[in-house]
Protein backbone atom coordinates (compact mmCIF):
# COMPACT_ATOMS: atom_id res chain seq x y z
CA UNK A 1 0.00 0.00 0.00
CA UNK A 2 0.91 3.65 -0.44
CA UNK A 3 0.61 6.61 1.87
CA UNK A 4 -3.10 7.06 1.22
CA UNK A 5 -4.97 9.48 3.41
CA UNK A 6 -1.84 11.02 4.92
CA UNK A 7 -1.96 13.99 2.54
CA UNK A 8 1.77 13.60 2.02
CA UNK A 9 1.57 12.32 -1.54
CA UNK A 10 4.21 14.25 -3.42
CA UNK A 11 3.36 12.89 -6.86
CA UNK A 12 -0.08 14.47 -7.05
CA UNK A 13 -0.62 15.33 -10.70
CA UNK A 14 -1.26 18.93 -11.70
CA UNK A 15 -4.43 17.77 -13.44
CA UNK A 16 -5.79 16.57 -10.11
CA UNK A 17 -5.26 20.08 -8.75
CA UNK A 18 -7.72 21.36 -11.33
CA UNK A 19 -5.02 22.79 -13.58
CA UNK A 20 -6.39 23.75 -16.96
CA UNK A 21 -4.68 25.13 -20.04
CA UNK A 22 -5.01 28.65 -18.64
CA UNK A 23 -3.11 27.72 -15.46
CA UNK A 24 -0.36 25.98 -17.45
CA UNK A 25 0.03 29.03 -19.69
CA UNK A 26 0.14 31.36 -16.67
CA UNK A 27 2.80 29.19 -15.05
CA UNK A 28 4.91 29.17 -18.23
CA UNK A 29 4.63 32.97 -18.62
CA UNK A 30 5.56 33.56 -14.96
CA UNK A 31 8.53 31.19 -15.25
CA UNK A 32 9.77 32.81 -18.48
CA UNK A 33 9.47 36.34 -17.07
CA UNK A 34 11.20 35.23 -13.86
CA UNK A 35 14.05 33.64 -15.84
CA UNK A 36 14.27 36.89 -17.83
CA UNK A 37 15.03 38.80 -14.62
CA UNK A 38 17.64 36.25 -13.52
CA UNK A 39 19.36 36.20 -16.90
CA UNK A 40 19.26 40.00 -17.03
CA UNK A 41 20.82 40.40 -13.58
CA UNK A 42 23.55 37.83 -14.26
CA UNK A 43 24.27 39.31 -17.71
CA UNK A 44 24.54 42.82 -16.32
CA UNK A 45 26.94 41.60 -13.62
CA UNK A 46 28.95 39.70 -16.23
CA UNK A 47 29.31 42.80 -18.38
CA UNK A 48 30.20 45.08 -15.45
CA UNK A 49 32.56 42.72 -13.60
CA UNK A 50 36.20 42.71 -14.64
CA UNK A 51 36.82 39.10 -13.58
CA UNK A 52 34.94 35.92 -12.77
CA UNK A 53 35.89 36.36 -9.11
CA UNK A 54 34.41 39.87 -9.08
CA UNK A 55 31.24 38.61 -10.78
CA UNK A 56 30.87 35.91 -8.13
CA UNK A 57 31.15 38.54 -5.42
CA UNK A 58 28.26 40.49 -6.98
CA UNK A 59 26.07 37.46 -7.59
CA UNK A 60 26.20 36.08 -4.01
CA UNK A 61 24.11 38.81 -2.30
CA UNK A 62 21.58 38.70 -5.16
CA UNK A 63 21.11 34.95 -4.63
CA UNK A 64 20.55 35.66 -0.92
CA UNK A 65 17.84 38.22 -1.72
CA UNK A 66 16.17 35.81 -4.15
CA UNK A 67 16.24 33.01 -1.55
CA UNK A 68 14.75 35.32 1.08
CA UNK A 69 11.98 36.31 -1.34
CA UNK A 70 11.23 32.64 -2.05
CA UNK A 71 11.14 31.63 1.62
CA UNK A 72 9.12 34.65 2.73
CA UNK A 73 6.29 33.71 0.35
CA UNK A 74 6.25 30.16 1.76
CA UNK A 75 5.40 31.37 5.23
CA UNK A 76 2.97 34.11 4.28
CA UNK A 77 -0.63 33.28 5.16
CA UNK A 78 -3.90 34.55 3.81
CA UNK A 79 -4.38 36.90 0.91
CA UNK A 80 -1.33 38.51 -0.62
CA UNK A 81 -1.70 42.27 -0.95
CA UNK A 82 -1.92 43.47 -4.55
CA UNK A 83 1.16 45.70 -4.27
CA UNK A 84 3.31 42.68 -3.39
CA UNK A 85 2.78 41.32 -6.91
CA UNK A 86 4.57 44.45 -8.15
CA UNK A 87 7.78 43.51 -6.32
CA UNK A 88 10.14 41.87 -8.82
CA UNK A 89 10.90 38.18 -8.12
CA UNK A 90 8.81 38.20 -4.90
CA UNK A 91 5.71 38.99 -6.97
CA UNK A 92 6.44 36.20 -9.45
CA UNK A 93 7.03 33.67 -6.67
CA UNK A 94 3.83 34.84 -4.93
CA UNK A 95 1.96 34.41 -8.21
CA UNK A 96 3.25 30.82 -8.56
CA UNK A 97 2.18 30.09 -4.98
CA UNK A 98 -1.29 31.52 -5.63
CA UNK A 99 -1.49 29.57 -8.88
CA UNK A 100 -0.85 26.27 -7.07
CA UNK A 101 -3.53 27.23 -4.54
CA UNK A 102 -5.79 27.96 -7.54
CA UNK A 103 -6.29 31.48 -6.19
CA UNK A 104 -4.34 33.51 -8.75
CA UNK A 105 -6.51 36.22 -10.27
CA UNK A 106 -5.87 37.54 -13.77
CA UNK A 107 -5.04 40.96 -12.26
CA UNK A 108 -2.42 39.41 -9.95
CA UNK A 109 -1.01 37.38 -12.84
CA UNK A 110 -0.78 40.39 -15.14
CA UNK A 111 0.74 42.56 -12.40
CA UNK A 112 3.45 40.01 -11.50
CA UNK A 113 4.43 39.08 -15.06
CA UNK A 114 4.05 42.68 -16.26
CA UNK A 115 6.44 43.93 -13.57
CA UNK A 116 8.87 41.11 -14.38
CA UNK A 117 8.81 42.17 -18.05
CA UNK A 118 9.38 45.82 -17.10
CA UNK A 119 12.35 44.88 -14.88
CA UNK A 120 13.77 42.63 -17.61
CA UNK A 121 13.37 45.50 -20.08
CA UNK A 122 15.23 47.88 -17.76
CA UNK A 123 18.01 45.30 -17.30
CA UNK A 124 18.28 44.77 -21.07
CA UNK A 125 18.52 48.56 -21.50
CA UNK A 126 21.43 48.75 -19.03
CA UNK A 127 23.13 45.68 -20.53
CA UNK A 128 22.86 47.25 -24.00
CA UNK A 129 24.30 50.54 -22.68
CA UNK A 130 27.15 48.67 -21.00
CA UNK A 131 27.89 46.75 -24.21
CA UNK A 132 27.82 49.95 -26.25
CA UNK A 133 30.25 51.54 -23.81
CA UNK A 134 33.48 50.13 -25.22
CA UNK A 135 35.49 51.11 -22.15
CA UNK A 136 33.44 48.60 -20.15
CA UNK A 137 33.88 45.89 -22.76
CA UNK A 138 37.65 46.18 -23.03
CA UNK A 139 38.29 47.21 -19.41
CA UNK A 140 40.45 50.16 -20.39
Amino acid sequence: GGMTGSGGDANVSLNALGFGLEQYLMLIVIMITLVGIYVGIVSLISVKAKSIKEAGTYVAPIYMIVMMAAFSTMFSRGDIAMYKFMIPIYGSISAIKELFNLELSMQEFLTASGMALVVTGILVYFITRAFNNERVMFNT
